[in-house]
């Protein structure tokens, strides 16, 4: 029997990143926690591009004045709208995406690990 121990991936999720470039990303992305908390949207912060390649390196983001406080241009947030097996998972996730890009033009990235995310992938990371 062969036995893995690198990572194995067995997501379902349904999720992209939000690049928070400006602080007017920032200040749009302030509009929109509300409904993604009353809709139990699940978000992590990853303070750059790096952190967002390696994907363990996120934070939970619990949209608390706090945490949006904490929020800087060159963050990156994943909207995780939910796992592929419950019903109507592409609504829940169009409905989700389309509130990035229907009044401001978020920049939004693929999540290599999800079964339904965005086209563009996430810049390269630079390195130091």
């Amino acid at each position: 029997m062969k036995i893995r121990t690198d990572f194995v991936s067995n997501s379902s999720s349904c999720s992209f990143f939000v690049g928070l470039h400006t602080q007017a990303d920032i200040d749009e992305f302030k509009k929109l926690v509300g409904i993604l908390k009353k809709k139990n949207v699940y978000m992590q912060v990853f303070y750059n591009l790096a952190e967002a390649h390696d994907r363990w390196d996120g934070q939970d983001f619990d949209g608390s004045d706090e945490a949006i406080a904490s929020l800087e241009p060159g963050n990156y947030i994943l909207i995780d709208t939910g796992d592929d097996h419950y019903d109507g998972y592409e609504y829940r996730y169009w409905d989700i995406k389309d509130r990035f890009t229907d009044k401001y033009p978020f920049k939004l990235y693929r999540d290599k690990e999800a079964h339904m995310s965005v086209d563009d992938e996430l810049p390269k990371a630079k390195e130091y």
